[in-house]
């Protein structure tokens, strides 16, 4: 599966960490059928527990500073597609 450069993978969260909505894109991305299928789980769900971590104290951080991380550079491992570089920004709505 090939994901172009506007295939973003979109998402919302709550507080503690779980998607609230995701983009179509990113529900492919995590070998799902429907961003539905992904409501209501974290991270954990689908990363490896380090990877897992490091983004929910990312989160925690911008919640924390409300300060906006942008096009910070992370290393994924999605699980229907593989490793690949992203460039991650985080925001506190």
């Amino acid at each position: 599966m090939e994901f172009l450069p506007d295939d973003r993978a979109i998402f919302f969260k709550a507080t503690e960490g779980r998607f609230t909505q995701v983009s179509k894109s990113l529900a492919t991305r995590f070998g799902c059928q429907s961003p539905d299928e992904v409501i209501g789980k974290s991270d954990a769900d689908f990363y490896p527990p380090e990877f897992a971590a490091k983004t929910r104290a990312d989160e925690a951080e911008v919640m924390r500073t409300g300060k906006t991380l942008v096009g910070e550079p992370e290393r994924i491992h999605w699980p229907a597609n593989g490793l690949a570089w992203v460039a991650t920004t985080k925001v506190l709505l």
